[in-house]
């Protein structure tokens, strides 16, 4: 198989991660206004409980299969077989969910609840992760780039009050099924499927389960809070806080977009013993991560509240402060996001990914039990911020002797003075501007431009990797 630009597919990532900013900004104003923050809290509490079920039909399919897949990608008659046991694995375990969702529909009787069985089902289509391991990432740009448009259109025509919640709903998780289903239209020209034996469809089912663990573990800081939120707190707390979280992902597009992209090509580079270009992706990796990480964490710190009053409007200033606390987390996010996807996954370190996550979970959900009731979303925040700190700092910890830690931090020197001084430069502006848009924007581009200047004055008295790229003229992977 053709050897995939690791820097043209990071490009494909880097356009759907735009979209995934662009189009919420366009749509979570509107949102904000029309449904309000109690319909939003009470979509997010049903969404994140069907997203359990999605979780558990998908299993550790995912990551499995997007490194199965890599490792054999050469091998085109490996890949057929690998593909069609895989893909068997995954119809036994969604269609399996998804029927148990639908007992829960049953009896719930909730609308909101029956409307997310399309967003349920969609993991019965959902092959990703074989995308992902061959490296066809404009596939699942395309895909999901147009299906973004399509739902933010059918938002804008059909979404006219609260009393649309479920018209909401229901646009959101059609445009999911329908997403997964155009995959399928590609598949034939790169795979023929293959009669599969049961015990080779169920061979995998150990590896899956030891990775659909820290998946598990995950969702509970990730998705849990909120329905604890939802169930010890109120739906106002919940809609507050899922507009932060969703604001500090947008921001990590980029991170993500990162991981996604280096995952198969660090796990075809281990396949194929390539140690020493492994270790010198990883470190660029790391630096440009956390290049964006700091920007990121010192920028939303500084605009948090004048951001929730511009943006998101009145009845959103615990918004404002969520996105202040909750940006602390965007550090270490970027960090173990480079060491899982890039290091613990293609190494197949599964015990050290899993026992991070589990003690991080754990964690959480014991300070989210003891601390929403009495202090509400502040409560949640605390745990979450907790879970993702300790989640980098365990898996640093594993992989300290193999991986050269300190040269990281050293590396992350330069950027962490930037983000200070651009923390700082922000803060003036905001306050002799006015509390509008244009106030707003000026104090980011203002901070952009510091942020850039700071860091190119640190890279050539460091002389790190970006001095290094400029002098090189760009190297040709990232």
């Amino acid at each position: 198989m053709m050897k995939k630009s690791t820097a043209v597919n990071f490009i494909y990532n880097m356009i759907y991660q735009i979209s995934l900013v662009i189009l919420p900004l366009i749509t979570s104003p509107y949102l904000s206004r029309v449904i309000g923050p109690d319909g939003l809290g009470k979509y997010s509490y049903a969404y994140s409980t069907a997203y359990y079920f999605y979780m558990f039909a998908m299993l550790g399919i995912n990551n499995y299969g997007n490194r199965t897949i890599a490792a054999i990608r050469d091998n085109k008659n490996e890949m057929d077989h690998s593909f069609s046991r895989i893909y068997y694995f995954q119809i036994l375990s969604s269609v399996f969910s998804t029927v148990i969702y639908g007992l829960y529909c049953f009896f719930t009787n909730t609308q909101l609840a029956f409307v997310q069985i399309f967003y349920v089902a969609s993991a019965i289509l959902d092959i990703n992760w074989f995308y992902f391991g061959i490296e066809e990432f404009k596939i699942t740009v395309i895909r999901k780039t147009v299906i973004k448009i399509i739902t933010t259109c059918c938002i804008f025509m059909f979404v006219k009050s609260v009393g649309d919640l479920i018209t909401y709903a229901l646009i959101i998780a059609i445009g999911e099924l329908l997403g997964q289903a155009y995959m399928w239209f590609y598949i034939p020209k790169f795979i023929h499927f293959k009669k599969v034996p049961f015990k080779d469809i169920i061979s995998g089912t150990k590896e899956i389960l030891v990775l659909f663990i820290p998946i598990i573990a995950t969702s509970i800081y990730r998705y849990m809070d909120k329905i604890m939120l939802g169930t010890l707190g109120t739906m106002n707390d919940v809609g507050q806080y899922d507009y932060a979280e969703k604001i500090i992902m947008i921001c990590l597009g980029c991170m993500t977009a990162l991981g996604t992209v280096m995952l198969p090509k660090m796990a075809n580079l281990i396949a194929n013993n390539k140690i020493d270009e492994m270790q010198r992706y990883l470190r660029n990796s790391m630096q440009f991560a956390m290049m964006m990480a700091f920007p990121i964490t010192f920028g939303l710190a500084a605009v948090s509240h004048r951001l929730a009053l511009v943006y998101l409007g009145e009845g959103y200033e615990k918004c404002g402060e969520a996105m202040l606390f909750l940006s602390l987390t965007v550090i270490p996010i970027a960090w173990a996001n480079v060491i899982r996807t890039q290091y613990l996954i293609p190494n197949s370190k599964d015990k050290e990914y899993v026992v991070s996550v589990i003690i991080a979970a754990v964690a959480n959900f014991i300070l989210n039990f003891c601390l929403i009731p009495q202090y509400g979303l502040n409560g949640a925040m605390v745990g979450t911020i907790t879970a993702e700190f300790s989640v980098a700092i365990i898996q640093t910890l594993y992989i300290r002797k193999n991986l050269p830690i300190s040269k990281y931090l050293k590396d992350s020197i330069g950027f962490y003075i930037s983000g200070v001084v651009m923390y700082f430069i922000v803060r003036l502006v905001l306050n002799v501007t006015n509390d509008n848009i244009l106030g707003l924007i000026i104090a980011v581009a203002v901070g952009t431009v510091s942020y850039v200047f700071f860091v190119g004055l640190t890279a050539y008295f460091s002389k790190n990797f970006i001095y290094n790229m400029i002098k090189d003229r760009f190297v040709k992977d990232i």
